[in-house]
């Protein structure tokens, strides 16, 4: 998460600098409407109850190595039947209705 200074907040857009390592470390810009920012921002925030899960167990950093390369090896001939299938009839779409006002969180 990077902090946003009031520099970047304008009267409806949101604006932040920040670095492409796809092309060799450039720096670029991304300006967002502001209810888009604050959205982006709130599907990082965990229901009460779950917890952030990828520091420790198969993918901490003593055996993330080794694991990466074994679950690829798992992994790559189911990936390879599902792009040949239709993807929904095994992953359906789904709602996550917000308890408070009972709109879809990810289609607000």
């Amino acid at each position: 998460m990077i902090a946003i200074s009031n520099h970047g907040i304008y009267d409806q857009t949101v604006q932040y600098t920040y670095m492409d390592y796809r092309q060799l470390g450039t720096k670029k810009e991304m300006a967002f409407s502001a209810v888009k920012f604050i959205r982006r921002i709130t599907l990082h925030i965990l229901p009460k109850g779950f917890v952030w899960i990828q520091y420790y167990g198969m993918l901490s950093n003593v055996v993330m190595q080794t694991t990466l390369l074994t679950i690829r090896e798992q992994l790559t001939p189911k990936i390879k039947a599902l792009k040949k299938r239709n993807l929904l009839q095994y992953y359906p779409p789904f709602e996550v209705i917000c308890p408070c006002c009972k709109k879809d969180k990810y289609n607000m």
